[in-house]
């Protein structure tokens, strides 16, 4: 493939087996488009493909930050297609495809087809509200700041994303071609419901907890998002705390 694709997802304080999986179930993808994978972590991971660059947060959280950890890996891409998606996903070629022909200016995001396995993944339910899979050029993440690192926490920032994206570029909506698979085996109904979902990382142990309302609050402000540093590690102010 001609085109530059840096696909970012973060495996930050996650079971070691589900970046393995995502590696398994997107591998022959990956290679056919020749895709370098950045692995934000919280720590060391070995015996990955050679396409994976393992990148290590340089800061510690005690509040996870989807947008400061996927911003890390966004930034260092430095050019070409970059797509930040989740671990928990499996692409069709046709998404690839799509991906693949991303530029500057025009840009897409998925909805999730939810799914209790990846064995099951057919029969899934369709998560209309989900937007964590984008993919823009690496000018265009530059020019809306990645995500916005003064919110934290589950929620919002992956939807801030692409309203922000979209009035610098065209970005389409696609709602085929990317399955997200349960981290638990919840039941597929849990997983689509934003009030009963179950099967979220680390929200238990309060290490990401549910922030819908501080990062609406943060979305809302009239602050606008616009920080030279972005995907830097740098520690931001969060109002609104």
């Amino acid at each position: 493939m001609t085109n530059c694709i840096t696909m970012v997802a973060c495996h930050y304080r996650l079971p070691e087996q589900r970046l393995m999986d995502f590696i398994k179930w997107n591998d022959e993808l990956f290679r056919k488009f020749g895709v370098t994978l950045h692995i934000v972590s919280d720590v060391p991971r070995t015996g990955l493909p050679d396409y994976v660059k393992v990148l290590i947060f340089p800061r510690e959280l005690k509040i996870y930050s989807p947008a400061r950890v996927s911003n890390f890996g966004i930034r260092a891409a430095g050019r070409g297609i970059v797509c930040k998606t989740d671990i928990d996903c499996v692409f069709a070629s046709s998404a690839m495809q799509q991906i693949a022909n991303v530029c500057p200016g025009s840009g897409i995001y998925f909805c999730y087809l939810m799914a209790k396995s990846y064995e099951t993944k057919n029969k899934f339910m369709r998560w209309g509200s989900t937007s964590g899979t984008m993919a823009l050029h690496f000018d265009d993440w530059c020019k809306i700041c990645g995500y916005d690192e003064r919110q934290e926490g589950y929620g919002v920032e992956d939807g801030d994303g692409v309203i922000r994206a979209r009035k610098i570029a065209s970005v389409n909506k696609i709602i085929d071609g990317v399955w997200h698979i349960s981290h638990t085996g919840e039941d597929l109904w849990t997983q689509t419901n934003v009030c009963l979902r179950r099967d979220l990382w680390n929200r238990k142990d309060g290490f990401c907890p549910d922030k819908h309302s501080i990062n609406r609050k943060i979305r809302d402000s009239g602050i606008p998002w616009n920080n030279p540093d972005w995907g830097k590690g740098i520690d931001v102010p969060v109002p609104f705390r």
